[in-house]
């Protein structure tokens, strides 16, 4: 467990756990578990991690990507639906944890 938590007013409190360097299995793994923060974030919530110089986690790379389309397009659509952009990647190489 790395803290727990209350409720008050509305608002959730962390209270990391003193004993968080124990149960530390890797850092990455603690960034993805608790939804990808920076690392100056992740080091106030782990200061067990005050040491760590950078964090390379390739989710957070792709986020900062990227693509757009063109402002004028070419062709346009006659009809409703008859022209759809979508945005498809893959295969990614982060396994699910689920």
């Amino acid at each position: 467990m790395i803290g727990t938590g209350c409720e008050s007013r509305g608002l959730y409190h962390f209270h990391p756990s003193t004993h968080l360097g124990t149960v530390i299995e890797s850092p990455s793994l603690l960034h993805a578990q608790l939804g990808h923060p920076s690392l100056a974030k992740l080091q106030q919530l782990v200061p067990s991690l005050s040491k760590l110089s950078s964090l390379v986690c390739e989710s957070c790379q792709l986020e900062k990507h990227n693509r757009s389309f063109p402002t004028s397009l070419s062709q346009r659509a006659s009809s409703l639906f008859a022209l759809v952009h979508s945005n498809i990647w893959g295969p990614c190489r982060t396994l699910s944890l689920i």
